[in-house]
């Protein structure tokens, strides 16, 4: 009977957690108002179970009906920490892909990729309301009551509600109560008695907390009355200093605090960021954190050796960025253990600037699940990496000195790695950009000439940091990827053409830009290409017509950037059956646009960008434009008006920026 009872304090703890990480991340994204709206609603449903949940506790063990209400708690929980996840992970993407993009690019991709992921993550949040919901109606009918009894006090301190209150208040007004649970999202130290590190140790603390400016504690000894590793519901903790403007900076000092900082064996999540002391404390060393779920060590410059985390048993996320002084990793990383890292599914290492080995040749078993591994700014990093026998997803760049690595993974990012050699046998999306990547993505693609499972290539490469005769590449053989469901070339100086001589059923997703010399689309498209669904075009100066026969019926989304002659070729190239939904333009010549009969009908979406010389919209040309429901004028500084006779009645939007 034991066994399958619930702990009401771990789904309150879920609870909290959750609360707090979905605050702080959604809010980057859902800047409308309708979102902060349904996040607002979202946290309030999520509030609503947490109250009672000590109740259902205290109630599970005489009811089986409030035991059940607990285990559909839980999972709805873990639901929305699911959520959370997949958010993190595609931000993650779509930071990476950010990061080397040209400015326009950027904001092309930022508008699809956040347009898809919105849609997304509204949908699931609606489905978590959805269950919370019914969990607060099913609460009430159980008679659950909050608190779980009249002597229980639960307080929370979150940013929104910080400014006004200070912490030495609450205790002030609190008393002793025997049952105070105190969650705060934030503590900063000062020098004052009212707000210094042993405040902390007259809290009951609960969920996550941030401890800041530790570099404001002048007695270590102070550090233990905080008294950390007696507070089991105490599952998050982030440790930082700051050392901005600080003339002295005491190692050996830090080294003290964070020893005496000992968390509880409980702690789940742990972040230790600018610490300047030479070694971690001796309970991150000796492994005294068995339930720790996520680790992130950053900026701990000074420290040459990392602790044994291999041997954490349910370590699933570690991150490690800027370790300066790191420059081997050794078996003691993995804990001389054969089956190290057993938990952990991702991985990442960032701005290892003095890393150079990672002696792992004799480790075994290590990283049975490693499903998603980042490694960014690893330039004197060489030989091997270790074997992943589960990796999903691998993201590799600057790291120009890895010569070898023999990886089998589902989905591969690269830039600027051009001494990398690649087991391609599992691969299925592949993306590689930077300085001299599509030189060396030539003997790639004539490696992978026989790949049928690839579904998706992206190769960018700067076109300026290319000479004129290193890449040869001249004519890409589509035919080769039978599989592929979206190419993207892009940077390719002698690029010519793409060949096909079949009929591709899956491709649906084309990209051609700064590419000089291209001047033909595959022969035969509209025939060949069924399933094309979104064509973008830019910066291809020779690409002067579409082929004969036209363009794809099915093609809903184009996008021609400095590709002016094309458009006037658009409706032509399309007939009289187009399904196209959405054009973007983007062209520095054009003064006036829209003449009649020079798009299709069939257009619901119609958006300039980055048109610095257009001057006027015709109204003829617009209103040829039935369908048009929505407008969008983004960089058109010198357009001053909108035509004299209005804008059609079906335009519903009008999106003007800059």
């Amino acid at each position: 009977m034991a066994a399958e009872m619930v702990t009401g304090v771990l789904v309150s703890t879920f609870l909290e957690r959750t609360i707090d990480t979905l605050a702080s991340r959604l809010f980057d994204i859902f800047h409308q108002r309708k979102h902060k709206k349904k996040l607002r609603y979202l946290k309030m449903k999520l509030l609503a179970i947490d109250v009672v949940a000590l109740d259902a506790e205290q109630k599970q063990f005489t009811d089986s009906r409030v035991r059940d209400w607990l285990l559909r708690a839980k999972d709805v929980v873990i639901d929305a920490e699911d959520l959370l996840d997949e958010l993190d992970y595609e931000l993650s993407k779509n930071q990476m892909e950010a990061e080397s993009h040209s400015a326009a690019k950027k904001v092309w991709s930022s508008l699809n990729s956040s347009f898809l992921i919105e849609n997304e993550i509204e949908s699931r949040m609606a489905e978590v309301i959805d269950d919370l919901g019914d969990l607060a109606d099913e609460s009430n009918i159980l008679g659950l009551k909050k608190g779980g009894g009249v002597e229980d006090v639960c307080i929370r301190i979150g940013v929104d509600e910080q400014e006004g209150i200070g912490v030495e208040n609450v205790a002030a007004h609190l008393g002793k109560p025997k049952n105070v649970q105190v969650s705060m999202s934030s503590f900063h130290v000062e020098k004052s008695k009212e707000m210094n590190i042993q405040r902390l140790g007259q809290f009951n603390l609960h969920g996550r907390l941030t401890i800041d400016d530790l570099q404001n504690i002048e007695n270590p000894s102070d550090a233990l009355e905080a008294d950390l590793k007696s507070k089991p519901h105490l599952v998050g903790l982030q440790f930082k200093w700051n050392f901005i403007g600080s003339s002295s900076v005491d190692s050996a000092k830090a080294e003290d605090v964070v020893e005496n900082l000992r968390p509880s064996k409980y702690l789940k999540n742990l972040s230790i960021r600018n610490y300047i002391g030479k070694q971690f404390p001796n309970w991150l060393l000796h492994n005294s954190l068995p339930n720790l779920v996520s680790l992130v060590l950053d900026d701990c410059r000074s420290c040459e050796r990392l602790p044994p985390l291999g041997l954490l048993p349910f370590l699933k996320e570690l991150s490690i960025y800027r370790l300066d002084g790191i420059v081997s990793i050794d078996a003691d990383f993995h804990g001389n253990n054969s089956s190290s890292f057993k938990s952990l599914q991702t991985l990442s290492f960032s701005d290892m600037r003095q890393w150079e080995k990672w002696d792992c040749q004799d480790v075994t078993g290590a990283f049975p699940r490693l499903e998603h591994f980042w490694i960014k700014n690893c330039p004197k990093l060489k030989a091997y990496l270790p074997k992943f026998v589960a990796l999903k997803f691998l993201d590799v760049r600057h790291c120009e000195q890895l010569e070898a690595l023999i990886v089998s993974a589902i989905e591969l990012r690269l830039q600027d790695c051009g001494k990398l050699q690649l087991d391609c046998s599992t691969l299925k999306n592949l993306t590689m950009d930077g300085h001299d990547m599509a030189a060396s993505s030539v003997a790639m693609v004539g490696h992978m000439l026989f790949n049928t499972s690839l579904t998706m290539l992206s190769i960018c490469s700067p076109l300026e940091s290319i000479s004129d005769d290193c890449v040869s590449l001249r004519i890409f053989p589509l035919d080769f990827f039978p599989t592929l469901k979206r190419l993207e070339l892009s940077g390719f100086p002698n690029l010519q053409m793409i060949s096909q001589d079949h009929v591709h059923n899956h491709l649906g997703y084309l990209t051609i830009e700064k590419c000089p010399k291209f001047e033909s689309l595959p022969a035969n498209m509209h025939m060949r290409l069924p399933s094309l669904g979104r064509l973008h075009i830019a910066d291809c100066p020779t690409l002067e017509s579409f082929p004969d026969g036209g363009l794809p019926s099915n093609l809903k989304y184009i996008t021609l950037w400095n590709c002016f002659r094309l458009v006037g070729l658009l409706k032509g190239a399309l007939g009289d059956s187009s399904s196209l939904e959405s054009l973007e333009i983007s062209t520095p010549d054009a003064e006036c646009f829209l003449d009649e009969c020079l798009l299709p009908s069939s257009l619901t979406r119609l958006q300039f960008f980055d048109c610095p010389n257009l001057k006027k919209l015709d109204y003829k040309g617009l209103l040829q434009l039935s369908s048009l429901r929505e407008l969008c004028l983004w960089e058109c500084p010198n357009l001053q008006r909108l035509p004299e006779e209005g804008l059609p009645i079906s335009i519903s939007t009008l999106d003007i920026y800059n």
